[in-house]
């Protein structure tokens, strides 16, 4: 089976759950795919590489601690993706603010940036929005 790591996961899980045994075969090399297309001897790699016993891999549980942690370091990296991108989009957003605006954020870190703006308020009483507060 070709993708055991992937689309193929729940199908190797239900097969071995039923006592089927999986082997993993690797892909077929991209280059020779791309140059003799999608054809039936190329996607027969599989069964031609199993038949002599040349692929034997075992694919993975996918389950357990191990991919825990895997889940785990997937959904980190995209927090760590998207926080990254929502504060080169916030800093793009500030550029195209009035002078004052603008001009009030070159001296703040990120942390003390994203603290004013979670606690600024848009209002016809308040200040613009990263400008130092007054006493009220």
């Amino acid at each position: 089976m070709e993708g055991t790591g992937s689309f193929g996961a729940e199908l190797a899980r239900y097969l071995r759950a039923h006592q089927i045994t999986v082997v993993e075969v690797d892909r077929p090399i991209r280059r020779a795919r791309r140059a003799a297309g999608t054809s039936d001897p190329v996607d027969a790699y599989a069964a031609t590489a199993v038949l002599p016993g040349h692929a034997n891999g075992t694919p993975k549980d996918r389950d357990g601690t191990v991919e825990a942690i895997r889940a785990l370091r997937v959904v980190r990296a995209s927090a760590i993706k998207a926080r990254t991108q929502t504060i080169k989009q916030t800093k793009s957003l500030i550029i195209t603010a009035p002078a004052a605006v603008r001009e009030a954020p070159h001296s703040l870190t990120t942390s003390e940036l994203i603290r004013r703006l979670v606690t600024s308020r848009p209002g016809a009483d308040r200040p613009p929005l990263l400008l130092p507060s007054s006493p009220h």
